[in-house]
């Protein structure tokens, strides 16, 4: 990062100085060791965790739901074992039990925990990931010959024979997934291992096999087809209950319509959310009726506007300012960088004392400068967005309603957004946000036929 700001470093109680030559092979060579040792520390925790594993032991990480996590005391020492949560294990029983059913699915046994009040191991509600985790976990699975046999055929490494077997302790997956970027990916097949632990399963193996076959077979279904619509809304429109995104669904009946239905509610359970939907139809023309509205009184608009224009006159004062707090700033890092220069040489006490609280002064001022400097780039950049929108919206105004009926379906999901921060629904009651300049006053309208509260709020500055 420093080299990246063309920033060196000097320490002046060691030798280490990255604005000279020497001193940089020194940083290359201390990052060199570094690394070493690094990586060499990391090889030793995969080894010792990879022996653990093949003894059978817990390699830590959140305890997953249906077990507790014990420490005991073997041959003198102390390990975590997990332990068969009574009450959590015959849930977790339920849970692949309900997606056996003829109709079970990951959604229905979200829905139907939540309904019911199950909650996870956090206290929270349930979610498809969640589930999915549960299901797919070999960990639940007591090792049976089935389970043997399904692990042969997949290719994974199992790392015990068919005679350790004893249909009794669960299977731990180990080396499953590897980092990728900021988050994990899984391992090709031939690179994970299967493994018995010594915790106690807690599905039958014949039960884990079929539920596994069962989420094969519903992984190589194609997708459904024609069951969204891309609404000129999509991405803007928010539950009002919950605040979760609202998407596009399809009716199931012989004349399907789309409508507006809570993510959260819909994938998690009504018992969480609520709010009620509304059809995509009847949203789109209630927002193109409000944006016609809110783009008719183009005298008030824009008298908003160019007063809020006005305003960025005195642009050329704040980049003089700037220009200023720059140079003093520029003066302050010289300053500060003679005294530490001449720190070393200073042999008298007093004389050091006083140099260093002057240094301190001074780098408090180098601070309060920079962060004063952060908010004028700020309002510089903020007043730059201004002016642009501004001039594109006088021009435009007087004929958005021509550019909008004219629009394809993509186009006006151009404009929409240019103008609308977001749309908030709450049992009918829709809220529109619109994008607005600085101090442009609150205006309220209230449709009483569509049952309709539009709001223009202070939302920043307007987008093109």
């Amino acid at each position: 990062m420093f080299e990246e700001y063309g920033v060196a470093f000097v320490s002046v109680t060691e030798n280490f100085d990255t604005s000279s030559p020497m001193g940089r092979a020194m940083v290359y060579i201390i990052m060199v060791f570094a690394q070493l040792e690094r990586e060499t520390i990391a090889e030793r925790i995969k080894d010792n965790a990879m022996h653990r594993a093949s003894l059978g032991r817990w390699t830590g990480g959140p305890v997953p739901f249906g077990y507790d996590k014990q420490r005991i005391t073997e041959n003198g020492k102390e390990k975590p074992v997990l332990i068969v949560n009574a009450a959590e294990s015959k849930i977790v029983q339920m849970f692949y039990d309900w997606y056996l059913e003829p109709a079970g699915s990951i959604r229905g046994i979200v829905i139907k925990a939540n309904t019911i009040g199950i909650k996870t191991k956090q206290g929270l509600a349930w979610n498809s990931n969640q589930m999915s985790r549960i299901l797919q976990n070999a960990l639940y699975a007591i090792n049976t010959p089935e389970v043997y046999n399904f692990f042969t055929d997949t290719g994974i490494n199992i790392n015990n024979s068919s005679d350790e077997f004893d249909n009794h302790h669960g299977m731990m997956y180990f080396r499953r997934r590897k980092e990728h970027k900021k988050t994990t990916r899984e391992r090709p097949i031939e690179e994970q291992h299967i493994i018995i632990g010594e915790h106690k399963g807690i599905i039958e193996g014949e039960k884990w096999v079929q539920v596994q076959q069962k989420l094969s077979g519903n992984k190589s279904k194609p997708p459904r087809l024609g069951s969204s619509i891309n609404s000129i809304l999509s991405g803007i429109v928010r539950c009002g209950v919950c605040d979760s995104a609202m998407s596009v669904f399809r009716t199931n009946l012989i004349k399907p319509y789309y409508y507006f239905k809570c993510r959260k509610k819909e994938h998690q359970g009504k018992v969480l959310c609520s709010n009620s939907s509304i059809q995509v139809k009847e949203l789109e023309h209630i927002v193109e009726q409000k944006v016609f509205e809110f783009c008719s009184d183009k005298e008030m608009i824009k008298q908003k506007l160019l007063k809020a224009k006005d305003k960025t006159s005195n642009i050329d004062l704040i980049i003089t300012h700037k220009k200023d707090m720059q140079n003093n700033l520029k003066e302050l890092s010289k300053e500060i960088d003679n005294l530490i220069a001449n720190l070393g040489i200073k042999k008298d006490g007093v004389l050091v004392n006083y140099v260093e609280k002057r240094i301190e002064k001074l780098e408090q001022e180098r601070i309060n400068i920079s962060r004063e400097l952060k908010k004028i780039e700020n309002e510089l950049k903020f007043s730059d967005n201004d002016k642009v929108n501004i001039d594109f919206l006088l021009s435009a105004i007087d004929n958005y309603s021509d550019i909008f009926y004219n629009a394809t379906r993509e186009e006006k999901q151009t404009l929409i957004r240019g103008i609308i921060k977001s749309i908030y629904v709450d049992h009918g009651k829709v809220t529109i946000n619109f994008f607005l300049t600085n101090n442009m006053p609150l205006f309220l309208s209230n449709m009483s036929d569509s049952n309709v509260f539009c709001s223009r709020t202070h939302m920043g500055s307007l987008r093109r």
